[in-house]
């Protein structure tokens, strides 16, 4: 769907705060995508949002073209993901607030990770 966030990992359980159900995806790869153009109807999209995750590695993958940062981290979460070997430029099109990678870390979360 040209304009909405390329990938979006997430998993709401009713836990809460509390991230040791198991619950939660992990050790989730994203290899090898490209993407450009992001955001066309939606304005707060990136290539690659996560929340809620842990262990994530995102590598070899190429974005640009998008109205905000191209990978966005909306929590902290259990930590341990891998970030290297991407190719993001052209981000923050719309908005000037950060750069090609963007992380929150508004809630803590009790994890086991």
């Amino acid at each position: 769907d040209p304009g909405r966030p390329g990938v979006v990992l997430e998993n709401a359980p009713v836990a809460g705060i509390d991230g040791t159900d198991g619950e939660h995806p992990r050790y989730t790869t994203v290899k090898g995508c490209t993407a450009r153009e992001v955001g066309l109807y939606e304005k707060q999209s990136s290539f690659y949002m996560q929340a809620k995750t842990v262990a994530t590695t995102l590598t070899e993958n190429v974005f640009f073209n998008g109205p905000r940062a191209g990978i966005n981290f909306n929590d902290g979460f259990g930590g341990g993901d891998i970030v290297s070997h991407n190719l993001v430029f052209s981000t923050c099109r719309e908005s000037g607030d950060h750069g090609p990678i963007n992380s929150w870390d508004r809630q803590p979360f009790l994890t086991t990770w």
